[in-house]
């Protein structure tokens, strides 16, 4: 019986790293050139007005990404984190409407849907 376990055991250690390599092969780099400094060269994101009221909408724009590209926006500050998905137009830019709900430091970072990369960060202040 222990012999069927480990053979088990085995057969599906050799899955998970089969599976884990294919998924880490097909992140790659997308095609991004390095940027300076060797990281990426990724999009930018503006919020205003900076800084914002809480509860008043806020405009958050971003350009400089891959025309097409499938993009998250995530919102952070004190009281959690939400979430947004958009895609960048044919030039390349996103334009989206939001609020805060929380006072003080909030960060809006953007990442590549296809490959979960951090692409950019606006940090702004709501009071």
């Amino acid at each position: 019986m222990s012999r069927k376990i480990m053979l088990l055991a085995g057969v599906v250690l050799i899955a998970a790293m089969v599976t884990s390599g294919t998924a880490f092969a097909a992140k790659g780099g997308g095609g991004r050139k390095p940027g300076p400094g060797g990281g990426a060269n990724v999009g930018t994101c503006v919020v205003a007005p900076n800084p914002v009221a809480v509860g008043a909408n806020l405009i958050i724009q971003g350009s400089k990404y891959a025309p097409g590209e499938g993009l998250v926006v995530k919102l952070t500050n004190s009281g959690g984190t939400t979430f947004r998905w958009t895609t960048a137009d044919a030039k390349g830019s996103f334009v989206m409407t939001w609020w805060t709900y929380a006072a003080g430091a909030n960060t809006v970072n953007i990442y590549d849907t296809a490959r979960s990369t951090f692409l950019s960060s606006c940090p702004f202040t709501a009071y």
